[in-house]
């Protein structure tokens, strides 16, 4: 576009000298015209419409230059216009790129803030949703979780809940204090998620040393691999535990139970469930799974 301007500029300039009439001189008035095309109509970026504007000068000072005698008060005239439009429609331009730089400064500026704002909503409601220690869910999702899930839950939605405690927990805090206590509940938290895999479900911290395992779409067959996967991974880590009446590594009970439309009315009844299976699991010694 650059290019243009100043072709159109020249071609002009040769035409008026090629076609030399008592009148001709009159079309220098006009030669502002293409460099204000130029730096407003076109919006060439300020370095190239001061470019052209600069060779179109040198090129309108040419053709003044090569005006015939007699006309000197009309060559005055037509560079004083030409200038004075040419410095103005260059300034237009200068304006016009800033206001646009401006434009899009603020527009980048919202959209950050808008980006903050949409990561700051995230961080909160991952806060409000998350155990802070071990990073999973907390109750209160889960719960929020459930009570949407209850309304539309069919048996064959394969709705399963294994509860996981962590065994003789409170002689491991007391023999390697509670900073090892803490590490010791992120590391069953890490081998929870990856006993459940890519299987939909979600891991939730339901109190102290106990979590609760959802799961979906899955057979009681799929159930009892999921918890003995999870009494393995756990054993797995290796954690010393000299103070365990079960082994001399951290270990936990699991108690496992699918949705049944009619021993389940509602959510506490499952829970419920789960729950008394992981007790059945503690009452045979630990360190094993009971699944319904």
């Amino acid at each position: 576009m650059t290019a243009l301007v100043i072709n159109t500029m020249l071609v002009s300039a040769i035409l008026l000298q090629l076609s030399r009439t008592e009148l001709s001189h009159v079309d220098t008035l006009l030669f502002g015209f293409f460099p204000m095309v130029g730096n407003i109509l076109f919006r060439l970026r300020f370095p190239q419409a001061l470019t052209a504007s600069l060779t179109c000068t040198l090129i309108m000072a040419g053709v003044i230059v090569l005006e015939p005698a007699g006309q000197e008060g009309l060559e005055l005239l037509a560079m004083v216009i030409f200038v004075s439009t040419t410095g103005l429609s260059l300034l237009a331009n200068h304006q016009l790129e800033h206001n646009q730089r401006q434009v899009w400064l603020l527009r980048q500026r919202e959209r950050l803030l808008l980006e903050e704002k949409r990561a700051a909503g995230q961080r909160l409601t991952r806060e409000a949703n998350c155990d802070a220690l071990t990073g999973v869910f907390n109750r209160r999702h889960l719960e929020r979780d459930l009570a949407q899930r209850w309304a539309d839950l069919t048996r064959e939605d394969g709705l399963a809940i294994l509860m996981v405690d962590v065994d003789h927990f409170k002689t491991y805090n007391d023999h390697h204090g509670h900073v090892e206590g803490d590490h010791c509940l992120q590391q069953v938290a890490e081998a929870l998620q990856a006993a459940i895999g890519p299987q939909p479900g979600m891991v939730v911290r339901y109190g102290g040393e106990e979590f609760l395992v959802l799961l979906e779409s899955v057979t009681e067959r799929q159930l009892r691999a999921c918890a003995e996967r999870i009494r393995r991974k756990v054993r797995a880590i290796k954690l010393i535990h000299p103070d365990s009446a079960v082994a001399k590594v951290l270990t936990v009970s699991v108690g496992a139970v699918s949705y049944k439309a009619e021993q389940h009315t509602n959510l506490t009844d499952l829970v419920r469930a789960a729950d008394a299976a992981l007790y059945d699991a503690k009452h045979q010694g630990r360190d094993c799974c009971v699944v319904r």
